[in-house]
């Protein structure tokens, strides 16, 4: 089941609800948070070979 991070504007508290849920905690003033930023990927450093100094 998936689930729903919501935030209330008069709250700090975030709450994560099933997303059949989000229509009722709506009709309460809950709002859809923004999806979290997933961490970026960074690229590996590369090995040095024996060319390099």
């Amino acid at each position: 089941m998936t689930r729903v991070t919501m935030r209330h504007p008069e709250l700090e508290q975030e709450i994560e609800v099933p997303e059949v849920s989000v229509p009722h905690y709506q009709a309460s003033g809950w709002q859809v948070a923004d999806a979290p930023a997933e961490p970026k990927k960074t690229a590996r450093g590369r090995r040095q070979t024996g060319d390099e100094g």
